[in-house]
């Protein structure tokens, strides 16, 4: 756990993938780690986080299908286990 907000960390090694908006900034709400990262689970995850920001104006909205390596962006906690990751060069 880390000291500021409670987040476990993945353990070493352990990546992130996460939905990202057309200018790249990573959704929070659309991240699995390679622990849990099942095709099965990236769809759960794209739905979510496509309803989750239907409202909001295009630029702000996740890309479906295309996800990024955001492993060390401790903004994105996966999905199905809540964990985030460090990065590998810290």
């Amino acid at each position: 756990m880390t000291e500021d907000d409670e987040v476990e960390v993945a353990a070493p090694g352990v990546t992130m993938v996460a939905l990202c908006t057309p200018s790249g900034t990573a959704c929070a709400e659309a991240g699995l780690c390679s622990a849990c990262d099942t095709p099965e689970r990236r769809v759960d995850v794209a739905a979510d986080a496509v309803l989750h920001n239907l409202h909001a104006p295009a630029e702000d909205r996740p890309v479906p299908d295309v996800w990024h390596d955001v492993t060390g962006n401790d903004a994105v906690q996966c999905q199905q286990c809540g964990k985030i990751t460090v990065d590998p060069k810290e």
